[in-house]
């Protein structure tokens, strides 16, 4: 049976120019880009007669005023999956106990408060997730344990411990708490909601010399527990219903609480000695020049992003400084005086950014997305272009995706959904045509671009063949 041919063509070009979208050629509404100008997360429109909807993030519309809230204590990112997408939040607590959160995700870009929260003291946020599903833990000292999943309402948890910081491994939640800096407590499973006792309680004491606990960190098949004066790691027993801890690192200065963070394989953390690698086994000083520069304290905060180790800190003269410190190159990247509050990541249709709270002349807050190196993004973070599912014909029949011709000036992964398969391609910048030739059979498929910092995207068509007479 003959072999027939068909190309589809798309008619339209994505394209970013001055923070705006520059969408097709071809008789597009000019009220379109009025609307990408407006910072709009979601538009459809119509292309042939076929719905395509563009998803835009824009840095710009994620610097969000907080004025409203007195002293804001803390922040923390937070994703939930719902109806097949995304949603990324930013959670904040204030100086007088409340909770308020922000969904990246919202056209609306709303500042929101969860009200049902009452809380007595300062509370602590960690992540976790369990079946599958991501929720936000927040305890306080003097409260009950609250879990919110991003979209119910919160709810409480009764006597729960008063968690600090959480790790999850060996079949159980690890959790250091706010009432009891010597111990660490472990629930029946790894849910760390779950907390019915059985028998004695689940909790390891430590009484050597090692100091206070500052935080457990899972690494590999192990718990590791930071402390004042070193590193213990935690080992399961026969079925995992006896637990063992042994020293494996002994500090010769303080470590630090708020600098210790995970990335990769390695935990990373500050002491009075400099900052320190720990991959498990072994222990290494990556860094002292700072004492130079900065004056360390229990008071600094740190995280690790895109391979970059982030410390916000003080200077002799008491002025905010927060230091870049590239791991790979084991050097200090950059410092940068800045009227900073506090720094965190978060992640934005899936792709993770830097973000700080960035506090001008002591008076007006911003949240700000950044590049690695805190420069201020004003323009797009990144973009993601899909298509709805294209119906191929003739339906009967029997149809084979051969070749995807098009322009691309910019960086991009190309995926191609069919109705049973997804295939990604990574795309290079040219400006000539590119034909990447297929084999793929389907009746159904969708185009999906993503990437960086832009797109310039054109001239898109597909080329299909089927079976038999049309």
């Amino acid at each position: 049976m003959a072999q027939k041919y068909k190309t589809f063509n798309f008619d339209f070009d994505l394209g970013l120019s001055e923070d705006c979208f520059n969408v097709g050629k071809k008789g597009i509404a000019d009220e379109i880009k009025n609307t990408y100008a407006k910072e709009s997360i979601k538009t459809i429109t119509k292309f042939n007669d076929f719905a395509q909807t563009i998803d835009k993030v824009n840095a710009a519309a994620f610097n969000i005023q907080l004025n409203q809230i007195e002293n804001i204590e803390d922040i923390v990112s937070f994703q939930v999956y719902d109806n097949d997408n995304f949603i990324d939040y930013v959670v904040l607590s204030s100086s007088d106990y409340k909770i308020y959160y922000y969904n990246l995700s919202d056209i609306n870009r709303e500042l929101k408060s969860l009200n049902s929260i009452q809380l007595t003291s300062k509370p602590k946020f960690e992540n976790f997730n369990c079946s599958g599903n991501n929720y936000l833990l927040i305890t306080s000292k003097t409260d009950e344990m609250w879990v919110w999943d991003g979209i119910n309402n919160p709810y409480e948890i009764l006597d729960a411990p008063k968690i600090s910081t959480l790790a999850v491994g060996l079949d159980r939640a690890f959790v250091t708490t706010m009432d009891n800096p010597y111990a660490v407590f472990y629930s029946n499973n790894n849910d760390p909601t779950e907390w019915t006792m059985s028998g004695d309680v689940n909790e390891i004491m430590f009484t050597d010399n090692l100091g206070k606990v500052l935080s457990v960190v899972s690494l590999g098949s192990y718990i590791y527990v930071i402390r004042d004066l070193g590193i213990v790691k935690i080992s399961g027993g026969k079925n995992n219903d006896n637990f063992s801890y042994s020293k494996i690192y002994f500090a010769s200065g303080r470590i630090f609480e708020q600098t210790i963070c995970s990335v990769g394989d390695n935990i990373m953390f500050m002491s009075t000695e400099g900052l320190y690698k720990f991959d498990g086994l072994n222990t290494k000083k990556i860094s002292n020049v700072l004492s130079n520069k900065i004056v360390l304290s229990n008071n600094d905060k740190a995280i690790c992003f895109n391979g970059d180790y982030y410390l916000l800190t003080s200077d002799i003269n008491n002025q905010t400084v927060l230091v870049i410190l590239s791991l790979e190159e084991e050097i200090i990247h950059e410092i940068l005086y800045q009227e900073i509050q506090s720094i965190f990541t978060c992640e934005i249709n899936t792709k993770r950014y830097f973000g700080i709270i960035y506090v001008s002349q002591k008076t007006a807050k911003n949240i700000k997305i950044c590049d690695k190196n805190c420069h201020i993004l004003n323009n797009s973070i990144g973009f993601l272009y899909k298509t709805i599912s294209l119906q191929l014909e003739p339906s009967c029949k029997k149809k084979t995706l051969k070749k995807l011709k098009f322009i691309s000036k910019t960086d991009v992964i190309m995926k191609i959904i069919t109705d049973t398969e997804t295939f990604e391609y990574k795309i290079e910048a040219s400006n000539y045509f590119q034909e990447k030739f297929l084999s793929i059979v389907c009746n159904t498929f969708s185009l999906e671009f993503s990437g960086g910092h832009g797109a310039d995207i054109s001239n898109i068509s597909i080329e299909y063949s089927y079976e038999g007479e049309y």
